[in-house]
């Protein structure tokens, strides 16, 4: 699977975080990388308290991160519940500062792993 192929090489518990993924190929709504199975795989990989810090200029693919992220337990929304970051220190990319011209939004997301746990650490829902 992608996500095998993305996180297959980190070890357990070895990013602290920031850890750059970007999947332009990716970006059609049924291929979006965050997703429920991606961020299960992902979280084992990143140290407590370590970083997923995520941004797009794509509202609706923002507002589908929220909620993917808001679902586990084991993470905790830097921002606040339901909030976006904006005190990050993320350089702006090319296309960021192109579309900040054209007026496009940009939405970042920033969970902190709070606790580990063995099991799946979806919570139902």
């Amino acid at each position: 699977s992608e996500t095998s192929s993305i996180l297959g090489p980190m070890a357990p518990s070895s990013a602290s975080g920031p850890t750059c993924l970007r999947a332009k190929s990716l970006a059609t709504y049924k291929r979006r990388l965050i997703q429920p199975e991606f961020i299960n795989s992902a979280i084992p990989k990143l140290k407590q308290g370590g970083l997923i810090h995520l941004a797009t200029d794509w509202e609706n693919y923002a507002e589908q991160m929220m909620e993917v992220l808001s679902r586990f337990d084991s993470l905790e929304n830097v921002a606040g519940p339901g909030s976006y970051a904006s005190d990050h220190e993320r350089p702006k990319t090319k296309f960021q500062r192109r579309g900040e011209k054209l007026g496009h939004g940009v939405w970042d997301l920033m969970f902190r792993k709070i606790f580990s746990r063995t099991s799946s650490t979806q919570s139902p829902g």
